[in-house]
């Protein structure tokens, strides 16, 4: 098709929802045979063991690899396409936002932590990401020459996806301009000093990607 290659993530994504999710619900109803009631059934299958935004998903990647069938003469048609999960619904989770006096505490004890080198790193990825609202990727793969600190800007042009390879934002829209606060472009200033050489605002020790499974456990 048109589509550009899917990345890594998304295959691996894919790859884990046939193998858990998809074939042992409907992996023994041949393409020929299927119907847009099996895809109902499944889809109603998922909504009772999984959470809404998971069973949506999952859903997703069965219409994809419909998709793909399709394109390659598999089924004539896909009958997955018009059977969706919407955003509302008794499975809905909610999504448990930091209050501002929660972020504060949080930004206080980092300030504690900051006497150690090693949190000085982790404090200013977390009050960018706090003050940008920058996905990780986006920090992970953020580059010196887009930090305008006399401006006091901070510009997307990048990402670092789930391997660390860098690329373009996954949209137009993900190219953007934001300001940020003083404060930051102190201490953003004061972290160039001291940053791994290298083009990455926030690169690992040696001057690296920074993997996501590290920002998590840090």
């Amino acid at each position: 098709g048109d589509n550009p290659p899917a990345e890594f993530s998304t295959l691996r994504t894919y790859r884990s929802n046939l193998r858990h999710h998809i074939l042992p619900a409907i992996g023994k109803v041949k393409l020929a045979h299927l119907t847009r009631a099996n895809v109902a059934a499944f889809r109603d299958h998922l909504l009772t063991k999984l959470s809404r935004p998971m069973a949506k998903k999952v859903l997703t990647s069965f219409k994809g690899i419909m998709a793909e069938a399709e394109v390659r003469g598999y089924v004539t048609g896909n009958v997955a396409s018009s059977v969706r999960i919407g955003t509302k619904g008794r499975h809905k989770e909610p999504v448990a936002i930091p209050t501002k006096a929660e972020v504060k505490s949080i930004m206080a004890k980092l300030d504690e932590l900051a006497t150690d080198k090693r949190w000085r790193r982790w404090r200013v990825l977390l009050a960018t990401a706090i003050n940008s609202g920058f996905r990780a990727s986006e920090l992970r793969g953020l580059p010196w020459d887009a930090v305008d600190l006399k401006a006091g800007t901070i510009t997307v042009k990048q990402r670092a996806d789930e391997r660390g390879v860098i690329g373009s934002p996954k949209t137009v829209a993900s190219r953007r301009t934001i300001s940020i606060p003083t404060f930051l472009v102190t201490m953003l200033r004061d972290w160039k000093i001291e940053c791994p050489p290298g083009p990455l605002v926030f690169p690992t020790t040696l001057g690296t990607v920074q993997l996501l499974s590290d920002i998590h456990t840090a």
